[in-house]
């Protein structure tokens, strides 16, 4: 699927500092198999990978708690670097 591509070129990349995928334990458990013996992905390079998205999981599964948790997540994510940076 064309998640799966996308996904493994991001980690692929050393330079990308997030990637987060929807979905659930599960499929996350399908990809990183998928990574290991098809893509060749480092350990490290899986590790960043997010999945389930979401500071704490969103409460729900409308689009509008995904979002929340997503944007969330992603002023975590920016934050965190700010302080890393200084």
């Amino acid at each position: 699927p064309l998640d799966y591509a996308i996904t493994a070129a991001i980690l692929a990349r050393e330079d990308a500092r997030y990637c987060g995928l929807i979905g659930s334990e599960t499929k996350r458990a399908r990809f990183v198999k998928r990574f290991r013996e098809e893509a060749g992905l480092s350990e490290a390079a899986i590790g960043r990978l997010v999945c389930p998205i979401g500071l704490g999981g969103p409460p729900g599964k409308e689009p509008e708690a995904i979002a929340i948790g997503v944007a969330a997540e992603l002023l975590h994510v920016l934050d965190k670097g700010k302080e890393d940076a200084s």
